[in-house]
């Protein structure tokens, strides 16, 4: 499905155009929703992390470019909308939005002077009147802080924030609708059955959909020429065959027990490994620890990597000694859970008696104090 992905500033958002289709609800963030955004971003500004490359980065934006240049917004319009009431209320220069309701745009485009002088038209449709108490809120929070903190110059500080320090994940997908049908109505046909996809039982995109299409992305596969889409078939080829195989129960719950969480996509159990921030509800550290490697590394360093480490798991579970005495560990909720000994065991490069021994010594641990000659088996012959 992807297309291209990419982190964006929304200082670069600022020439496009975007479209909100009819199978989209309408603008419905409620108050709460604009001053989290706002007090992350504030929260976020006062860190003092900026000098370093850090930044804030949104959920995905998730697009369909049309043939007259415009973007579908299949998910994330919410977010977009919100951020062009931000800054029309700090009177900067923003990117272009319509829905395709009647005279949103128009709106939109003049949300300062309804909201301040003709407050009656705000309340023409429900679109409007959110857009119109977002704007409100906005507004009522920088007066708020800027008066609490006697700190004049935040609207400026804010829109520079705003416009190069957050970012968002650009996720566009391909055009697969057919050249000699109606454009428009084909494209968003194509759209509209992408954004059902994207939202059956409300699930978003997870780090193991936004990394896959961060690794297939054709830049990543610079100097081969005629060879870049069969390499990027042999990865996609390679990551189904890691995914297939995880998701037999029987290797699954070897390295993974019954009372830790089942993620959506298995794989992202590897990932979470080397990145080594674990994907929580919401968070994309996990993509944005693969984005950073990929401006170091090359895809082909860093697919190795993941390729050892469901190397390592696969030989453990193909041993029959290590099975065991892995799965003792695990069995009886050693205080070492496998994904520390898989870390271990690709940091000191391990030969594989040393590893037996290695794991012997946690065994040996969980019998700490124990008399073995006391030990009951309540057995009965």
């Amino acid at each position: 499905m992807p297309n291209f992905i990419e982190l964006r500033e929304i200082n670069k958002l600022i020439k496009e155009r975007f479209y909100i289709p009819t199978y989209q609800r309408g603008y419905r963030w409620e108050e709460k929703h604009v001053k989290e955004l706002l007090e992350d971003i504030y929260e976020f500004m006062h860190k003092g992390n900026t000098q370093a490359g850090e930044f804030y980065c949104l959920q995905p934006i998730v697009v369909k470019k049309r043939d007259d240049g415009r973007y579908d917004v299949i998910d994330g319009q919410q977010r977009l909308t919100t951020f062009f009431i931000i800054q029309k209320c700090l009177g900067k220069k923003t990117f272009h939005i319509e829905y395709k309701r009647e005279g949103s745009a128009y709106f939109l485009e003049n949300i300062r002077d309804y909201v301040e002088n003709n407050k009656a038209q705000t309340s023409i449709n429900i679109d409007f009147h959110f857009m119109s108490k977002a704007y409100t809120t906005v507004k009522q929070w920088f007066e708020r802080v800027m008066e609490e903190n006697e700190d004049y110059t935040l609207e400026d500080e804010f829109s520079t924030y705003l416009g190069k320090y957050c970012k968002v994940i650009w996720y566009e997908v391909e055009d697969d609708t057919d050249a000699d049908a109606d454009a428009d109505a084909d494209a968003e046909a194509e759209a509209e059955s992408i954004f059902t996809r994207l939202n059956i039982g409300k699930i978003p995109l997870t780090n193991a959909e936004l990394i896959k299409a961060l690794f297939l992305r054709k830049s990543n596969f610079k100097n081969i020429g005629d060879a870049t889409y069969l390499r990027q078939l042999e990865i996609a080829s390679e990551w189904d065959n890691i995914e297939n195989t995880l998701q037999d129960d029987k290797v699954w719950y070897f390295i993974n027990p019954l009372y830790e969480e089942d993620p959506p996509t298995r794989i992202e159990y590897i990932f979470d490994i080397i990145s080594g921030k674990p994907t929580k509800d919401g968070s994309n550290d996990t993509f944005l620890h693969f984005s950073k490697c990929l401006e170091s590394s090359t895809i082909d360093e860093v697919w190795k990597e993941i390729k050892d480490y469901y190397r390592i798991i696969m030989e453990w579970y193909e041993d029959q000694k290590l099975f065991h005495m892995i799965g003792f560990l695990t069995s009886s909720k050693s205080r070492v859970a496998v994904k520390q000994l898989i870390i271990e065991y690709y940091k000191y490069q391990f030969k594989k008696d040393e590893f037996t021994g290695y794991v012997m010594n946690y065994i040996r641990d969980r019998f700490d104090g124990v008399d073995i000659e006391e030990l009951s088996y309540n057995y009965s012959p």
